[in-house]
């Protein structure tokens, strides 16, 4: 998928365009906009030679080059079609390495360590797994059941989690996903 598809498949899953502008608090990453916390947002500023500023002032044109470098360099760009959108996506909610982490035990060519890092035995992992459309369409299923899997743990540590939201946004996410792998 091309990353101009893939965030906007991203932003529908956010809930649109008008998500961008909502400004809240949360405990794992200062405030938030359009899903791009205030700690992400610093990281990114800082990489890229800029000072630090509230995130409250994020640009859309920002906001896409933090889940470029930040989201989809670190996962969807390097995976075959179907497989990239439902790791990007994933990593958007849950971090990249945790989008890494639930997949690697998944591949079933990966003999390397369930550390949720992009490595030479994770790209020859995904290179068999891209060979074969319906075993990718498989590994796409069984990446989703993971998925769900991480937001029920995090709805057990804490019971005001959105788990029917996650889980929906899971469902919508393979539909996009087997839609891609089918060249749709």
């Amino acid at each position: 998928m091309k990353f101009y598809l893939a965030i906007d498949h991203l932003n529908g899953l956010e809930g649109g365009e008008e998500t961008v502008t909502e400004y809240h608090w949360d405990d794992d990453g200062g405030g938030t906009k359009g899903g791009i916390t205030q700690t992400t947002f610093t990281e990114y500023l800082v990489d890229n030679g800029m000072p630090s500023r509230d995130v409250r002032t994020i640009t859309k044109e920002e906001r896409i080059g933090v889940i470029f470098c930040r989201y989809w360099m670190r996962t969807g760009m390097t995976m075959a079609p179907g497989l990239d959108f439902m790791a990007f996506q994933f990593g958007f909610v849950a971090g990249t390495t945790n989008a890494i982490r639930r997949l690697q035990p998944l591949l079933t060519t990966y003999e390397g360590r369930i550390d949720g890092l992009l490595g030479p035995k994770m790209y020859a992992a995904l290179q068999a797994a891209a060979k074969d459309k319906m075993a990718l369409r498989c590994l796409i299923m069984e990446y989703a059941m993971a998925q769900d899997n991480y937001y029920e743990a995090c709805k057990k540590r804490d019971p005001h989690k959105p788990l029917a939201g996650w889980k929906n946004r899971t469902r919508r996410a393979v539909k996009i996903s087997l839609a891609d792998l089918a060249g749709d």
